[in-house]
């Protein structure tokens, strides 16, 4: 089988201290049509932003790949769900090898907030440069997207103990402290897994409102099995 590699969309030629954030897109190569929606919609506004100096997507490390196949056989997790987590793990990796201090990750299936879309891409560029200019030294983890339709009380950022979901947020250099790979065992997705390091280090996540990003897949804009936890989170309060 011929190995998928990732692939840089976008690479700024002047990288400055205004666009030094790397942006990470966890894709499924077989949901063609999600990343073309991001190549048409998002990705133009967010290089117009002049806050990123690359984009990656995440290709490697599909449901049918060796490594996640051995994993499923002492996991809990599904295939799905196993290859989702690794290919927010191989995007930290990455980070950990960049010299900015933050890195944007975010899922195929965001879309922008309706309001954004309809307000333009003025608009939008402005709040994206709102949330940047806001982040404080001490936020470890940011997240911008209204996942599972939960939302924070006050604008700007607030303090939570449990994740939304990890379909667009934002983290730092400290963050990846706290990530061992090692020693996890592949018995929570990787919402999940975010809350437990950050909860384990006394750490916050940080709820950013107004929200900038959807998911497609809480929206029933796309279909996607790999939901299936969230919607058991959200049922059981876990």
């Amino acid at each position: 089988m011929m190995r998928i590699k990732n692939q840089t969309i976008f690479e700024s030629i002047n990288s400055s201290e205004t666009n030094n954030v790397t942006c990470y897109i966890i894709h499924y190569t077989k949901n063609a049509e999600r990343l073309s929606y991001l190549e048409n919609e998002v990705f133009p506004i967010l290089i117009d932003s002049n806050l990123l100096k690359k984009i990656i997507v995440i290709n490697e490390l599909d449901k049918q790949d060796s490594k996640i196949k051995n994993i499923s056989k002492k996991s809990v997790l599904s295939r799905a769900e196993i290859s989702v987590t690794q290919k927010h793990f191989k995007a930290w990796e990455m980070f950990s090898e960049d010299n900015s201090e933050h890195c944007l990750v975010l899922e195929d299936d965001i879309l922008f907030e309706e309001r954004l879309i309809k307000a333009g891409k003025t608009e939008t560029i402005t709040e994206l440069k709102t949330f940047f200019d806001s982040i404080h030294q001490d936020y470890n983890y940011m997240t911008l997207g209204a996942g599972l339709h939960q939302h924070g009380d006050n604008l700007g950022f607030n303090k939570k103990t449990n994740g939304r979901s990890p379909d667009s947020y934002v983290i730092s250099k400290k963050f990846l402290e706290y990530h061992d790979e090692e020693s996890f065992e592949y018995d929570l997705p990787i919402g999940h897994y975010i809350d437990r390091i950050l909860n384990k280090n006394k750490d916050y996540l940080w709820w950013y409102e107004p929200t900038i990003f959807r998911q497609g897949t809480h929206n029933n804009i796309y279909k996607s099995n790999i939901s299936r936890f969230y919607k058991i989170q959200k049922f059981f309060n876990i």
